[in-house]
């Protein structure tokens, strides 16, 4: 299942509220950054939804926190009142990433499906691409 998340910021800017928002693929943000860089997330929001780069408006809304919510996939575990526990989603993310591989990999050299793959194969497989990551720093 995809991961993707919905950032949000409410605020309210002469006397009227604003609650501008985006969805996020997270899996396309973590194959291209392999990490999920929050910091500037409001300027992304404030573009994607019109609001000016050097406006009174933006600045009101970088002074409130970045909400999530409408998580879909593992990342909803990640997620609780608004607030998205980044780290132990990219973490979770990593072990999930590896895991589809090593299944990809023993499925075309060992004739093995998913099904198949049982826990010591998997875990000897996961040990063997910690050690070869570990080989290549």
């Amino acid at each position: 299942m995809a991961n993707s998340i919905t950032a949000f910021v409410e605020f309210y800017f002469k006397g009227e509220k604003f609650s501008p928002s985006m969805l996020i693929d997270l899996d396309a943000v973590m194959l291209g950054q392999n990490h999920f860089n929050p910091y500037s997330l409001h300027r992304t929001i404030a573009q994607q939804n019109g609001i000016g780069s050097y406006s009174y408006e933006l600045e009101v809304m970088e002074s409130e926190e970045i909400q999530y919510k409408d998580a879909q996939g593992f990342v909803a575990d990640f997620v609780n009142d608004g607030q998205f526990d980044i780290e132990g989603f990219e973490a979770q993310w990593q072990r999930e990433h590896i895991r589809t591989q090593l299944t990809e990999i023993a499925t075309q050299h060992l004739g093995i499906n998913s099904q198949e793959l049982d826990d010591k194969l998997l875990s000897t497989l996961v040990a063997a691409y910690k050690l070869g990551q570990q080989a290549a720093k």
